[in-house]
């Protein structure tokens, strides 16, 4: 394995007709951004983008121990109202007994930054046809992994939509633990842009979120809609360390700079939105558009894809602007249906229209001593995304 970015043409056939986060342009904006240990895996009719990683990295979040009780786990507990000293006690029983999962050398077949699993298959596909392609990649990723030390194989963020039918059915025959993991979340653009949005909302949302518009559109200069290069502008880096440091993640600005040039190199698939006041950027938020072109020259009316974001500290509303209005805005006169919103802050989401989109992810013990780590560890997630869901039912609209 290595991190010199492989030839992706093969990548490219097999992935025409997914979701623009499973096509050659994102998978090389990410390559090797966690680990060197990175490969690619083709079988006849399929492929997989798969890491090797042992829980050392500095991007965690993919080792066995993170995809089933890792730091988004917390935000699980806060979701379901699980916050009582008994619940953290339980939940600080759970990661103790996986300890041994944190170091367990893993590997996880997924897609870097976005929230679906790392595996295309040729679409034109019988059903049957395509759950046999796919077995045999995530088979060939096993076969692959073992001699190199993993002790688990991971698909992870598998959705609960038709088209992934075969990554559901798979599993099981190979012996595969399933886990519920965080839900995705997506925004459907109404016809009729922002005005017909906020009228959409539950009534006792109405008056917030056009206030929130008001106090934006009073305190800002303008919105401006730019292309990839901005990315590459300097005046964004500070912003996007200083937002990310307010939660902890203080990297050095090449890190940064290094996030911004590859959404940077998405080129014509991107769109950066800016809101400038006094002449200086107050945030960002970069669009990735899937299709690429947008309707009419498009396909049917897809969807858009937020990468990367950051707002200064303000009281005039730009998270809520730039996340969520600003990009209704920009949908509804692009010809786009929907908005992908990602696995953090669903409150917030919710209550502004939003709706879930459920994951699961699967694990393989190789090192079959782990089987009753991953089964209790994986038994227990499942638990807690579902007492996630029922509390938050009443929000989705």
């Amino acid at each position: 394995m290595t991190a010199e970015l492989p030839d992706l043409a093969a990548w490219a056939a097999l992935a025409r007709g997914w979701p623009i986060e499973l096509g050659p342009r994102w998978l090389a904006a990410e390559w090797a951004r966690v680990t060197p240990r990175s490969a690619l895996a083709f079988g006849a009719r399929a492929a997989a983008s798969w890491l090797l990683v042992d829980g050392s990295e500095q991007r965690t979040g993919y080792v066995a121990h993170d995809l089933l009780l890792g730091p988004d786990l917390d935000d699980a507990l806060r979701d379901a109202g699980r916050t009582t000293p008994a619940d953290l006690a339980r939940c600080a029983g759970a990661r103790d007994r996986a300890a041994p999962l944190r170091t367990a050398r893993t590997a996880t077949i997924t897609t870097i930054s976005s929230y679906f699993p790392g595996i295309v298959w040729d679409v034109g596909l019988a059903a049957a046809d395509a759950e046999t392609a796919a077995r045999r990649v995530v088979e060939q990723v096993a076969a692959a992994a073992q001699p190199q030390g993993a002790a688990v194989v991971a698909v992870a963020n598998v959705p609960d939509a038709e088209r992934f039918a075969p990554l559901r059915t798979i599993p099981a025959g190979l012996g595969m633990v399933r886990t519920a993991v965080a839900p995705d979340s997506e925004l459907a653009v109404v016809p009729g842009g922002l005005p017909a949005y906020t009228s959409a909302l539950r009534a006792s949302m109405r008056p917030p979120v056009r206030r929130e518009q008001r106090e934006f559109a009073r305190a800002i200069d303008r919105v401006v809609v730019e292309d990839a290069a901005r990315l590459r502008a300097p005046d964004l880096v500070p912003l996007l360390a200083a937002h990310h440091g307010k939660y902890g993640h203080a990297d050095a600005q090449a890190a940064f700079r290094d996030r911004l040039a590859r959404t940077s190199s998405h080129g014509d698939h991107v769109r950066v939105l800016v809101a400038e006041q006094a002449g200086r950027a107050l945030g960002f938020i970069a669009l990735v558009l899937d299709p690429p072109l947008g309707p009419p020259l498009g396909e049917a009316p897809g969807r858009l894809v937020p990468r990367l974001f950051a707002c200064a500290d303000n009281d005039v509303f730009a998270y809520f602007n730039l996340v969520f209005y600003e990009p209704v805005r920009v949908a509804a006169a692009w010809g786009y249906a929907a908005i992908s919103l990602g696995s953090t802050a669903y409150r917030a989401k919710l209550l502004r229209g939003a709706r879930l989109l459920p994951r699961s992810t699967w694990l393989l013990p190789l090192d079959p001593g782990l089987r009753g780590l991953i089964a209790d560890a994986a038994a227990y997630r499942s638990e807690l995304e579902a007492a996630r869901r029922d509390a938050l039912a009443g929000l989705e609209r």
